[in-house]
């Protein structure tokens, strides 16, 4: 019986790497599946995935769809590439009867309470802090009430990429509360204490024992806009820094206490006095082109996707991590996040030749284009661009005065330009049509 695996809508640049790795490697090939969240002229966009062998299944009906396919096929797997698709994906290996990792851990990997509060009963220490699950009715109820901490975020239990996260006061008006309720279309959220101090990100392995190999870690630098806090500057991490010392200890408690196995990871915390404190954990390669960036900084010589893809379709060890510190060391590294402000389109785009041609730019992590669609920017999803500054160890100061001077130098909509605004305009809705029209032959 020939052996497979499944990519569940797989539009997507990691399913492609993902894909490509495991051919390489193992000469399989994917059956791709596509859900009402995608379409197979989507699908036609990736020529990598051209070739596969496909099938279209409502998202409701994956797990009976993976119990006839592992009763036609020996299916080793299916590939959750990104945060996305962990629901689908979970439900399918559910009905695959699946050993890549226990129900009850596959039922913690998309419900942030009942994560957190499994960490607090199997490590007090970790430090997880107080949160409360509240469906969108009690949610209101409770902020009617007045019972909250004195500063606090909501985030919705199922949320990721920063999506619908609001900050408040318990003096914050509660028709502004409500407002951001309303308007975030969310059915189910958390309620946690808002933790002060800087925030970190450290990228992983987890392997068949529990056991966390770390190859990354980052540190945000944050600005309020638009009643968030968003991404301004994020900054790689030395290897020998007591932040990635912490951060790298936290995420071995952490991994060890949920459960997690055969797995890379995407651990946020924040550090207060040195110490960890528990923002998020996820089961998945870091986005943002972030894994890519991981290979790169250790000379090429890892492969986040070989590594992860070895590990969700093989039980038993697997060929280690192939790192070198050395490299990673070599550098400093930032991202430089845009910060917008305005709905609408891209019309006129200034700097992005001279971003570019700067001698310390690595490459776009968001490109802009003329006709992207723009809305302030309150999370990952609503940056307008983003791009990666690289220099020498020991140049972080050059580093932060080049992103302040690109930041200036690209600029969105400064021209008025109405023709080429109304042409922008007119594109965008023939497009949209399109699309429309896709779905519908589809």
């Amino acid at each position: 019986m020939t052996k497979t695996y499944v990519l569940v809508d797989p539009v997507h640049d990691y399913a492609v790497r993902f894909a490509t790795a495991i051919a390489e490697r193992h000469g399989y090939q994917p059956l791709c599946v596509t859900t009402e969240r995608t379409t197979p002229r989507e699908l036609r966009r990736y020529p990598a995935l051209r070739g596969c062998q496909q099938a279209r299944v409502r998202s409701e009906e994956l797990e009976a769809f993976g119990r006839r396919l592992g009763a036609e096929r020996e299916v080793l797997g299916a590939i959750p590439f990104a945060e996305s698709v962990l629901n689908p994906v979970v439900s399918l290996l559910r009905g695959l009867g699946s050993t890549w990792n226990e129900p009850s851990v596959l039922a913690l990997l998309r419900d942030k309470f009942a994560l957190k509060q499994k960490l607090r009963e199997m490590q007090p220490a970790l430090n997880i802090g107080f949160s409360r699950n509240l469906p969108f009715e009690s949610a209101k109820s409770l902020l009617r009430d007045g019972n909250v901490p004195e500063r606090f975020v909501l985030k919705p239990n199922q949320g990721f990429g920063n999506r619908s996260v609001g900050f408040f006061t318990s003096r914050t008006p509660r028709s502004t509360i409500e407002e951001f309720l309303d308007s975030s279309g969310e059915r189910e959220f958390v309620l946690e204490e808002y933790i002060p101090g800087p925030e970190y990100f450290i990228n992983g392995q987890v392997d068949h024992q529990g056991g966390c190999t770390s190859f990354a870690a980052f540190a945000y630098q944050r600005v309020w806009a638009n009643g968030c806090q968003v991404d301004w500057l994020t900054w790689k991490l030395p290897h020998a820094s007591a932040e990635f010392g912490a951060l790298e200890r936290y995420a071995q408690a952490v991994i060890s206490a949920s459960g997690l196995r055969r797995s890379p990871f995407h651990l946020e915390a924040k550090l207060v006095d040195g110490v960890p404190h528990m923002v998020e954990l996820g089961a998945r390669l870091a986005g943002m082109g972030n894994a890519v960036l991981c290979n790169q900084l250790h000379g090429g010589k890892l492969d986040v996707f070989a590594l992860a893809a070895d590990h969700y379709l093989h039980e038993g060890p697997q060929p280690p991590a192939h790192l070198d510190w050395a490299a990673y060391d070599a550098d400093e590294l930032v991202y430089v996040h845009g910060v917008g402000f305005e709905d609408g389109l891209i019309h006129t785009l200034e700097g992005v030749e001279s971003v570019e041609r700067h001698p310390m730019f690595a490459g776009w992590a968001v490109n802009p284009r003329i006709g992207q669609r723009l809305s302030p920017t309150v999370d990952m999803f609503s940056v307008p661009w983003c791009f990666i500054l690289r220099a020498p160890a020991g140049q972080a100061t050059s580093l932060q005065g080049a992103a302040a001077d690109l930041r200036d130098r690209l600029r969105i909509n400064a021209s008025p330009a109405p023709f080429r605004r109304a042409a922008v305009a007119a594109l965008d809705l023939l497009r949209r049509g399109g699309r429309r029209i896709e779905r519908l032959l589809d």
